[in-house]
């Protein structure tokens, strides 16, 4: 039997990250990849696109403290940053950290990490669920009241053009992306305002050699992306983004003449997205090539040292997808899920194990 979610130890620590310990926090995930990938990329892309409504937190149970280390994590806001940083995460902790921009509601809004996920990991369940209870409290208590308690303009803009979004609005509202299930077990069901359940997380090692690229018949050639057709993108699909969004993120197009006949997205945690193939030109390659030309870019973008990685989420019951990526030797290492939580009900209820009703499907963020 499950039991009420109570608030999180007194020596759980709470802070927010900026300036060197943004660096040293995502040197310690790049060391731990793939399996913080999620994370480390949407860092590695706020390093490149910063926003100036985001926050970086971190939230950890310190099992022991180097000495002086409470006073220099919390107590001493002139503290010198380098020896701050050096402790970020703390050794011998149990944490959890987060990239969070509540700037765009209907659109994910947060990407975490725990250390439990690691599979090294010791489980001790009572330690991660006051962790991730902190960082809903933290969320709930500090950056909800700067939120907007009507729509705002981009939610409207999604509602009425069809997207999938939980109504009535409600600032106490965040949608989690890409959660492992080793934390969303700890996401209380009875808060859990929509779920896309059931993707398994595709992993793609460089150090393992990509398929040879697809020749393309002549006529055919790669391209970017104009407004134009991003707003056609956006029009196609009713994932909640907005051509904003859309106009951030790297992108890839292939066309037969002028005609825009295939495409593919890097989301913001630099995963493979919404590939896109129209109808009477599947079943040539053309999604592989897409999601191909997309790794090898985010490569040139990214220096992770000597082995790199690339990912993507796919439903499993995309089957087109799913066959996609196995094609680019891709690996489903772990399951994931897209949650939207009511903060404010969340802190009052009992935490269950999520279950798969109510869902919203985001199969088809891959038409191939």
């Amino acid at each position: 039997m499950s039991s009420p979610m109570s608030p999180p130890a007194s020596n759980i620590i709470t802070q927010e990250l900026s300036g060197a310990q943004v660096d040293t926090l995502l040197a310690k995930l790049i060391s731990l990849l793939p399996y913080p990938i999620p994370l480390t990329r949407r860092l590695q892309y706020h390093q490149r696109q910063p926003s100036s409504t985001a926050h970086i937190l971190l939230a950890y149970f310190p099992h022991s403290l180097p000495p002086n280390a409470k006073h220099v994590l919390g107590d001493n806001p002139n503290a010198d940053e380098n020896e701050i940083a050096h402790l970020i995460p703390p050794p011998h902790a149990t944490w959890l950290a987060a990239h969070v921009d509540l700037a765009t509601p209907g659109e994910t809004q947060a990407w975490l990490f725990a250390s439990w996920e690691l599979p090294s990991s010791q489980p001790d369940a009572a330690i991660e669920q006051n962790l991730v209870y902190a960082l809903f409290s933290h969320l709930y208590h500090n950056l909800v009241p700067a939120q907007s308690t009507e729509p705002t303009a981009d939610w409207l803009l999604l509602k009425h053009t069809g997207k999938y979004l939980s109504q009535p609005y409600c600032r106490n509202k965040v949608l989690f992306g890409s959660v492992h299930e080793k934390v969303y077990q700890y996401f209380p069901q009875a808060a859990i305002t929509r779920i896309d359940p059931s993707y398994g997380k595709y992993i793609f090692e460089y150090s393992t050699p990509l398929i040879p690229p697809v020749g393309f018949p002549d006529g055919y050639a790669l391209g970017d992306m104009t407004d134009d057709l991003l707003q056609t993108v956006v029009d196609s699909s009713p994932i909640p983004r907005t051509l904003k969004t859309l106009k951030s993120l790297p992108n890839v197009g292939l066309y037969h003449g002028h005609r825009l006949i295939a495409w593919a997205f890097l989301g913001k945690d630099y995963s493979v997205c919404s590939v896109h193939t129209e109808p009477e030109y599947r079943g040539r390659g053309f999604a592989v090539a897409l999601a191909r030309e997309l790794m090898h870019r985010q490569a040139q973008i990214l220096g992770d040292g000597p082995v790199a990685y690339a990912h993507a989420d796919v439903s499993v019951s995309n089957a087109a997808s799913n066959s996609v990526m196995k094609k680019l030797q891709g690996q489903v290492m772990w399951e994931i899920a897209w949650i939207e939580l009511d903060l404010e009900t969340a802190l009052h209820t009992t935490n269950t194990i999520p279950h798969t009703t109510n869902t919203i499907s985001r199969s088809t963020d891959h038409d191939v």
